[in-house]
């Protein structure tokens, strides 16, 4: 027997339980540990569904929380995506400053689109099968709304725990007192950790979307770290569009790279009628195998433009003769590390920064 879920009392439900929640409030339940692993964990799509699941047990008893469609052959199967698409994505955006992970149809991730949560949906092994198991143990094991709505409080609890990923909302009341200076500040401190070069491509871009706005507005695209080019929207880590058409091309390198590195990467933006391309190289990042007049001179016989910058160099030459207001500075953060998708420890980190200079509101 399917069920539907009111989404109208899901909505009701879910802000009550987010704005009822208190400083001195401390998780409970007999699943607390494993929602800890889930909320605070890696792994963005089971956050969602343990959370759509609670509340949606929370809101119609009768709901199998395990369920992810309709069409599912467990008693008490829903429709979940709608839930969480229609329901708690809004609220997360407007209460929870995307803290679960900003995404805006999650249930269109792999792990979603099975029927319904079981141990035999196909998954990684290692961390994302001890949380797909996680989280199948709370979902089987609440046999109430009410158990439903105390983990759905544990859960919220946990949220709050994790880094904002919508820094603007947090601004410091004095945020508009700060220099130019504290920005070069903030350079430094955000490529002092690399994660895998998300440091360096996000002042990548940054640098690229302050400079836009002074030179006619372009579109800055920072994608996922090692997955350029991946989709047919994608050149390199980072491409700057004018309208329908690609201005700049940017690979970023926070690591030892080599000649055939370039070749590779100067390849692929050829295939886009691009001759002109930039390397920008973090702190963590060299060229090993050759030096970069050499290179140069080798592509420039081609026909084709190959030069090298230094993140934090080409940062500061660029805000030196523009006026910057911190809180574009931070919109455009936030936007970057959203698009990009990047890392929860990236976003911890960025957090850190902001609080440390006083941007944004201690926790």
């Amino acid at each position: 027997m399917n069920v539907t879920i009111d989404q109208r009392k899901a909505n009701d439900v879910l802000r009550d339980v987010i704005l009822g929640n208190k400083s001195s409030y401390r998780p409970k339940t007999e699943f607390c540990k494993e929602i800890e692993s889930v909320i605070l964990g890696t792994h963005v799509t089971y956050r969602y569904i343990l959370v759509t699941g609670l509340l949606s047990k929370a809101v119609n008893q009768d709901c199998n929380p395990l369920a992810l469609q309709a069409g599912s052959d467990l008693d008490g199967a829903y429709d979940a995506r709608s839930v969480c698409h229609n329901v708690l994505v809004p609220i997360e955006r407007e209460l929870l400053a995307n803290r679960l992970g900003g995404s805006n149809e999650p249930f269109l991730n792999k792990p979603a689109r099975y029927p319904s949560l079981d141990i035999k949906n196909p998954v990684r092994r290692g961390n994302d099968e001890r949380l797909l198991k996680c989280t199948i143990k709370i979902l089987s094991g609440v046999s109430s709304s009410d158990e439903a709505l105390s983990c759905l409080k544990d859960c919220i609890y946990y949220i709050f725990k994790r880094e904002p990923r919508d820094f603007i909302n947090l601004l410091s009341t004095d945020v508009g007192n700060h220099q130019q200076t504290d920005l070069i500040n903030f350079a430094r401190l955000l490529l002092g950790k690399s994660f895998e070069g998300e440091s360096s491509a996000l002042l990548v871009g940054l640098t690229f979307s302050l400079f836009s706005e002074f030179s006619g507005g372009f579109d800055v695209r920072v994608h996922k770290v090692n997955q350029a080019g991946t989709s047919s929207n994608e050149i390199l880590d980072i491409d700057v569009y004018d309208g329908e058409r690609v201005v700049y091309t940017i690979e970023v390198k926070d690591k030892r790279f080599s000649s055939h590195d370039v070749e590779h990467a100067v390849n692929k933006a050829l295939k886009y009628g691009i001759r002109v391309i930039m390397f920008a190289i973090g702190p963590n990042g060299s060229l090993m195998d050759s030096t970069i007049g050499d290179l140069t001179a080798i592509w420039a016989k081609k026909g084709v433009s190959v030069y090298f910058v230094d993140v934090l160099s080409h940062f500061v030459s660029t805000i030196s003769y523009l006026s910057i207001d911190i809180q574009n500075v931070i919109k455009i953060i936030d936007y970057h590390t959203d698009k990009a998708k990047m890392k929860d420890d990236t976003i911890k980190h960025i957090g850190s920064i902001f609080r440390e200079l006083d941007w944004i509101k201690q926790k």
